[in-house]
């Protein structure tokens, strides 16, 4: 995207959101590294980790500092016509020109406020929200009668208790006109709970600054490469109503309110729960794990294929299981990839085996697929088979692949490799035959043909998984 111009002719339509100027455009620019640089009303400068030192916009100019991992720690800021406020982010403190003036926990904040030269007054802070994790009502209970007074209690704002009431559309801009703002202090961890920039209006994401009024983040996602078939710019896949994006990073499918339980960090046992709901510091652990799914890494994913291939190799029906990845955090807040190993399904005949959707795996990604070939002549993956080009009633291993981004495994009886289909090395011998008849690959179809063709070039054996 390089420009957007607004047709409405009104000011007084467009005085919210993306706004250009009369009869101009906002105009979008990008450093080598794809960051946006100028971003309609702001500019960005970036640090080699691709997140902003400097953010200028119609709102002042914000300078931000960063430790070796990526976590902010200190911001000035300078606003326009206000006066400079430093602040540093300690442990889920955050201090302003030296003091302390919030503490952050999950349903709320304790806020401080000086009421004289060595005395600071703090007071408890509530929030309500939604299923992705909004700030919907942010209010506490000053008077503490034990009830909070509301909008329709009370036009008096000496007596109203509700500081905060938020409205969004879908990719996160607030709605104008019915948004009620009297915190203080000021309150900025608003859509998905991410703190709003007041200088750029974009949200930060850990990973990349997200923008609402356009739906699009600032900066490439830095796994771009395993969504192929979606702008590396996007948010949640374009699929905000149930899903947030995690981090800056990818899809995380919230509208089930499924709660993820951690257990320690990469070196032990983790697991994600689909079908209870736990809440609080104190639970059965052993309880906990029987309800739930282990997170394997990708190493314990070779070892659960290995198991695969020990029970179902020398099989008489198709067998197949696939395994699903989402990016998780440890308890000390390290990012990482878990796999989560679906049920091993059964054809009960030698014919093709289905990939239906596990409803306790909805928005994770179907990442990795193994299944075996009862018949030892039929060491490879089957071709995709339409009677068209590109029709729904494509079926083959190399159609599941493609079309699904995943990589494939096949064991066959009596064969002593294991053959893997590598999605990514086929989309790289795709763009390479696109750009030898000079042409460009954005995502088109893929025909049946190029899936056959370069999807024979794109297998290997896999020798982790080598049988002696």
């Amino acid at each position: 995207m390089t420009s957007i111009e607004d047709v409405v002719e009104d000011l007084d339509h467009r005085a919210f959101g993306v706004a250009p100027p009369e009869n101009q455009a906002l105009n979008y620019g990008y450093d080598g590294n794809g960051n946006m640089a100028a971003a309609g009303p702001n500019t960005f400068d970036y640090n080699i980790l691709n997140l902003p030192i400097e953010i200028s916009g119609p709102g002042g100019t914000a300078y931000q500092e960063y430790v070796s991992s990526g976590g902010k720690y200190k911001k000035i800021v300078e606003p326009t016509g206000g006066e400079t406020d430093t602040i540093y982010y300690l442990g889920g403190v955050e201090f302003i020109n030296g003091l302390p003036d919030n503490y952050f926990f999950g349903d709320g904040r304790i806020a401080w406020e000086e009421t004289s030269a060595d005395t600071l007054k703090s007071w408890y802070q509530y929030r309500l929200t939604d299923h992705l994790g909004n700030t919907m009502v942010f209010f506490d209970d000053k008077d503490e009668d034990g009830q909070i007074m509301t909008e329709l209690q009370t036009d008096d704002p000496e007596e109203l208790e509700v500081r905060q009431r938020l409205w969004y559309y879908p990719f996160g801009m607030q709605m104008d006109g019915i948004v009620a703002d009297t915190t203080e202090p000021h309150h900025a961890y608003r859509y998905n709970g991410k703190e709003l920039d007041g200088v750029s209006q974009t949200y930060e994401y850990g990973f990349r600054f997200y923008d609402p009024t356009i739906g699009r983040f600032t900066g490439v996602d830095p796994i771009a490469d395993q969504f192929a078939w979606v702008s590396p710019f996007n948010y949640a896949e374009n699929e905000p109503v149930a899903n947030v994006d995690l981090h800056g990073l990818q899809r995380y499918y919230a509208a089930s309110g499924d709660f993820i339980a951690e257990y320690g960090d990469s070196d032990q046992k983790r697991i994600i729960n689909q079908n209870i709901k736990i809440s609080g510091d104190s639970y059965d652990f052993n309880f906990l794990y029987e309800n739930s799914s282990e997170v394997l890494s990708r190493e314990g994913v070779d070892k659960k294929m290995g198991d695969f291939i020990d029970n179902y190799r020398n099989a008489d029906t198709e067998h197949s299981q696939i395994f699903y990845s989402k990016i998780l955090a440890d308890n000390d807040g390290t990012l990482f990839k878990g796999y989560i190993a679906g049920d091993v399904i059964s054809s009960g005949e030698e014919g093709r085996v289905g990939t239906e959707s596990d409803p306790r795996f909805a928005g994770m990604r179907k990442e990795i697929g193994i299944h075996n070939h009862p018949l030892s002549t039929r060491h490879r993956f089957s071709k995709a088979q339409s009677s068209n080009g590109y029709g729904p009633t494509n079926t083959g291993d190399f159609y599941m692949g493609v079309t699904l981004q995943m990589d494939m495994f096949l064991t066959t009886k009596n064969q002593n490799t294991v053959l893997k289909f590598d999605h990514k090395k086929f989309y790289q011998l795709l763009k390479a035959d696109y750009e030898k008849y000079n042409n460009t690959f954005r995502g088109q179809k893929v025909s049946r043909d190029d899936m056959n063709d370069l999807g024979e070039k794109a297998v290997s054996n896999y020798r982790k998984l080598r049988i002696e």
